[in-house]
């Protein structure tokens, strides 16, 4: 018999890390659970049709979700980026369009495989009438939501990184008669712009240099001005109230990720608009300088740095007084391939070892430190030269290194200003031709 909403198919999927899902027959969901609305938010069993019903009595939860919260895109197009700049992450994640809306997903869909469905711990749960389909490929995808419901989608790569989201169509449910009304939460920093959630990844017309108006202006934060959190990206904690010292590693080294600003609020136009200027100005830069040629950044000052065969620092630019600026930046990231180093990003360092990093796009500049075992030499302060005991005059023993943060000129899977520095190389090798067919660099 003929459904006007989807039964729901379960699917066994291998995700990364060799974590198989596990196979539930859909004879055995179908009788644990019922229909209540179209969308992925419940299947239907095969013995009755389906009744679709308002959807002020759908279930407004999923893939962590909450309809009520949602970010709303009005317009008959709108567009959802993911990936790039916003790291492991669609932006917004949790949307409500109205009934007809195409919704079209920007990024790349070869380093973030889009799947549809319901995620419960390694089963995924797809709606037949769930009208996202598996996109592996190219860099924009459009759907059109023609009934309402609740539509689950995530990314296959990443969904233990809980990269994945909900489309909710139709109208925000209203409350019952005699209850008050349902409070909509928004966790947008107190600023004076609106959630971005219609902007692309590509350029804006915003200022070619306009993350420099925030840093010359006030870095307005969600935490108060001395209360940042802190995470360890090696051993993979959570955030936490940020320590002035945390405790020192055993034997390595550890990197520590700071913020002021809540992780989990949605950056605002301003904050994408500055990233992504910031990061088009550190391409300008690299191309006027012809620092994508190796020899030329060598001769212009940028030599390696102890220990590290990927970062290629600049003293000059180092003691200088520029402040994240893309033409004098503190070091190079240059990566080692079959044909040669080839410039991957560039890193920033704060002024003094004891300066806060400006978080010029709010959580989406995370600034970063490390932490070492043992009291290691920093020439001036800032860089790392050789482990304690120091012989030049101008090298003080520290544990600690001071703050920096990376610019990827490749499109790094975790982010255009994501930490992590290792890149599987067969990626890498990715990243550098899909940068020279788009930018000839």
């Amino acid at each position: 018999m003929a459904r006007p909403c989807g039964s729901g198919r379960v699917a066994s999927v291998r995700y990364p890390g060799n974590r198989r899902a596990s196979l539930i027959a859909l004879g055995v969901v179908a009788g644990l659970m019922t229909q209540l609305a179209c969308g992925d938010a419940a299947p239907v069993s095969d013995d009755r049709e389906a009744v679709v019903v308002p959807v002020s009595d759908a279930p407004q939860r999923l893939n962590g979700c909450d309809r009520r919260t949602a970010t709303d895109l009005p317009g008959a197009s709108v567009r959802l980026p993911f990936g790039g700049m916003f790291g492991f992450a669609f932006d917004p994640a949790c949307i409500t369009l109205a009934v007809g809306t195409e919704l079209t997903f920007v990024g790349n869909f070869a380093q973030h495989p889009l799947k549809p469905g319901r995620v419960e711990g390694d089963a995924v749960v797809v709606a037949d009438n769930n009208p996202i389909q598996p996109t592996s490929t190219g860099s924009q995808a459009g759907f059109v939501f023609s009934q309402p419901g609740s539509y689950g989608f995530f990314c296959e790569a990443h969904v233990h990184e809980r990269m994945l989201g909900a489309v909710f169509v139709g109208p925000t449910p209203m409350s019952a008669p005699g209850e008050p009304p349902v409070a909509v939460a928004t966790s947008v920093p107190p600023e004076d712009e609106t959630a971005a959630g219609t902007l692309t990844a590509t350029a804006p017309d915003a200022p070619l240099r306009a993350w420099e108006d925030r840093l010359a202006g006030p870095d307005k934060a969600t935490l108060p001005p001395d209360g940042r959190l802190m995470r360890n990206v090696f051993r993979g904690t959570g955030w936490e109230t940020e320590q002035s010292v945390p405790e020192l590693p055993g034997a390595l080294m550890e990197v520590w990720e700071v913020t002021r600003y809540q992780p989990d609020a949605p950056p605002t136009a301003g904050h994408i608009a500055a990233a992504q200027s910031l990061v088009e100005a550190a391409y300008q830069a690299a191309a006027n300088h012809r620092w994508f040629d190796f020899e030329v950044g060598s001769r212009e000052g940028f030599q390696p740095s102890a220990g590290d065969p990927t970062h290629f620092s600049n003293i000059e630019f180092m003691l200088d007084d520029a402040w994240l600026d893309p033409d004098r930046p503190e070091s190079l990231m240059y990566y080692q391939t079959a044909t040669g180093p080839k410039l991957a990003g560039m890193m920033f360092l704060a002024r003094s070892p004891d300066e806060q990093g400006p978080q010029v796009s709010g959580q989406l500049t995370r600034w970063h430190y490390h932490l070492w075992p043992e009291p290691t030499c920093l020439m001036h302060g800032l860089l790392m030269t050789t482990r304690a005991p120091c012989t030049d005059p101008d090298e003080v023993t520290a544990q600690i290194s001071p703050e920096m943060m990376h610019v990827w000129l490749v499109d790094h899977p975790g982010g255009a200003f994501a930490t992590a520095m290792e890149i599987d190389p067969d990626l890498l090798n990715s990243l550098l031709a899909q940068r020279f067919a788009d930018r000839g660099w």
